[in-house]
């Protein structure tokens, strides 16, 4: 019995230790409001460790977690962030992505008739003790993205543009 206790003890131990030497913050990267969903407004997080390494990616609406992927899963290939109107619409990926930057892939539903998509790029990097997300075409640092509709003869079918910090 007294081993027992002595194991469960130094499990409970070893778990406390571990858990607090991988602590995880999360820091706010951007808005995003989707146009094609009613401007539904998203939250996009990161996970950093204590070695400021990105463990993984989480996207809330309101205060309640709706997707959340690993740095890992990231990595491997394409992750499913949202559907519209019965449509797979957003996905992401980042297989040149590192640990402590990377530049993410959105391939977005333009035409879901046609299925027909797009990409955008936004990289993702420490500038100081801050985290920015900035799109790779125009150098436009982050705070907010909007996804606006396509619509055909009121329609909608897809996304049209990918607008940085809308005004």
């Amino acid at each position: 019995m007294k081993t027992l206790l002595k194991l469960v003890t130094s499990l409970a131990l070893f778990l406390l230790i571990n858990s607090n030497a991988y602590s995880l913050e999360k820091v706010k990267l951007m808005e995003v409001i989707s146009e094609p969903e009613g401007n539904l407004k998203r939250t996009v997080y990161i996970e950093i460790n204590d070695n400021k390494k990105i463990q993984s990616l989480e996207i809330y609406i309101d205060d309640k977690l709706e997707v959340k992927a690993t740095a890992e899963q990231i990595k491997k290939g394409e992750v499913l962030l949202t559907r519209v109107a019965g449509f797979d619409s957003v996905f992401l990926d980042c297989q040149k992505c590192f640990e402590d930057k990377g530049v993410l892939t959105l391939r977005y539903l333009v035409n879901g008739a046609a299925q027909k998509f797009e990409n955008t790029e936004i990289e993702i990097k420490r500038m100081g003790a801050n985290w920015a997300a900035i799109l790779v075409d125009s150098k436009a640092k982050i705070d907010t993205l909007k996804f606006t509709a396509k619509k055909f003869m009121g329609v909608l079918i897809g996304i049209d543009q990918i607008i940085a910090n809308p005004v």
